[in-house]
């Protein structure tokens, strides 16, 4: 998330599932364009970067798209398949 809203903000009540070790496919989309401003992927425990474990940094912008906020058809989706360590 960016921005200066309270994690809470970005939490949700919804069914989590457990990660296991191995290949795990993650797919999200960007609603808001932020030019050259790369995506990472990493686990915490508590949902802050204050001791998180990068998986995966600096995954590539799509600087092509310009999704409109309130347009869910323009938003721009990003695939990429991360390993989970052991």
């Amino acid at each position: 998330p960016c921005g200066s809203q309270p994690l809470s903000l970005y939490q949700s009540d919804a069914a989590t599932d457990e990660i296991k070790p191995g290949p795990l496919r993650i797919i999200f989309e960007e609603s808001i364009h932020h030019t050259g401003s790369p995506f990472r992927i990493s686990l915490s425990n508590d949902g802050t970067d204050d001791d998180a474990c990068v998986l995966l940094d600096h995954i590539p912008h799509n600087d092509c798209c310009r999704p409109g906020f309130f347009d869910e058809s323009s938003y721009t989706k990003y695939v990429v398949t991360i390993e989970i360590p052991n």
